[in-house]
């Protein structure tokens, strides 16, 4: 299993960087390649731990389907998610921890957690790629949250 982590400092409070992460009007604007999120109505925001949703993002170059389950919740403090998709499963952990007044450190851990063979063949250039998507998006994210504080 291939880990990758990155933390980006945010200037602004963790209560508001927590709801700019679960805003889903908001993803597009930091996750880029994300088309759509399809969300059924049975959704529940309140309490989504175990709860269900559908995106489709377009990464190498690919538009994939992920099935996308909370996995952990804890307002104001982390969100855990697991995606499956078709080739890879991702199990992504994001952590917050407001570290001054208006500062928050944003911790986003990403593990494969299962593949295909063709994926587990090139598992270390993926993982490469990955981590750079993390940073790209982490960074895109900070940008919009300090824009809109």
């Amino acid at each position: 299993m291939t880990q990758i982590e990155h933390k980006v400092l945010i200037a602004a409070p963790s209560a508001y960087v927590f709801e700019c992460l679960n805003d889903v009007d908001r993803l597009p604007q930091w996750m880029a390649g994300l088309q759509r999120t399809e969300i059924p109505d049975a959704f529940d925001p309140a309490n989504p731990v175990g709860g269900s949703y559908r995106q489709y993002m377009v990464q190498f170059g690919y538009t994939l389907q992920y099935t996308v389950t909370v996995t952990h919740f804890v307002p104001g403090q982390a969100v855990g998610l697991n995606l499956d998709s078709r080739y890879f499963m991702l199990d992504i952990l994001y952590r917050l921890v407001e570290v001054g007044p208006a500062q928050t450190d944003l911790l986003c851990q990403t593990q494969i957690s299962r593949t295909d063979w063709s994926v587990r063949l090139l598992q270390n250039l993926i993982a490469t790629k990955m981590l750079s998507v993390l940073q790209d998006q982490m960074d895109a994210f900070r940008k919009m949250v300090e824009a809109s504080v």
